[in-house]
């Protein structure tokens, strides 16, 4: 049913003016996005996001269209409209959670001194094996920050999830200045085997410290290397 006061035609006027705005600016915005953000492991999925609410503005606009001159249908044209907006805030929100986390985990190294107290200002709890957590935290420290592969708060953060919580994070970690693979894999091969003492039947898990964890590593390839 029609609302009392409220011209159709005005509306759906109004409408497409706020409707054409608002689309310009989730274009906008999840352009910067790509350009910015956005490598080429992430644009298929990306693009997938941008196709299904491309496809919704685009319904809604041809809906509106057809429907303008039918004062019965407000409810209905009120519904979609507002249905869509809510659809691109949720996607322009998830692109603005995917940015920060692409930012944190990808920041070019910065030529900064290591500062001794770092080693005692950062806490976790090793859920994952049983080397003492100060151990870990100065054997990465010295294979991964020193020679600036990670930087100290991206060191932490990894630590946070692996160790402590044993979780993957949604956009995994970065490692910076690479220039072989190998020397990487060494390095997590060295925690497992002295260490933890490579422990039995454990090496896949000590693969997936790296393989799951880092962009470019691959938990199968790594553990074949351990194995070497």
């Amino acid at each position: 049913m029609k609302k009392e006061g409220i011209n159709l035609f005005t509306f759906l006027k109004e409408t497409k003016f706020t409707f054409d705005d608002y689309q310009i600016g989730y274009n906008y915005e999840l352009k910067l996005f790509l350009d910015d953000y956005v490598d080429n492991t992430e644009l298929f999925f990306i693009r997938m996001q941008k196709s299904i609410i491309d496809g919704q503005l685009k319904s809604f606009s041809q809906y509106v269209s057809e429907l303008k001159d039918d004062e019965g249908n407000y409810d209905e044209i009120l519904d979609l409209f507002q249905a869509t907006i809510a659809t691109t805030d949720k996607i322009l929100e998830f692109f603005e959670n995917r940015k920060l986390t692409i930012e944190a985990s990808s920041k070019p190294q910065q030529n900064e001194p290591l500062e001794p107290e770092q080693l005692e200002s950062f806490h976790f709890e090793n859920n994952f094996d049983n080397i003492d957590e100060t151990v870990i935290l100065k054997f990465f420290k010295e294979k991964l920050v020193k020679p600036r592969y990670l930087k100290n708060e991206i060191l932490e953060s990894y630590l946070t999830f692996a160790f402590y919580k044993k979780e993957i994070p949604e956009v995994r970690f970065n490692i910076d200045n690479l220039n072989t693979k190998d020397k990487i894999i060494k390095i997590f091969y060295e925690y497992y085997k002295v260490v933890a003492g490579k422990p039995r039947g454990k090496q896949i898990d000590y693969a997936k410290l790296l393989g799951d964890y880092f962009a470019g590593f691959d938990t199968k390839t790594v553990s074949s290397n351990f194995s070497k």
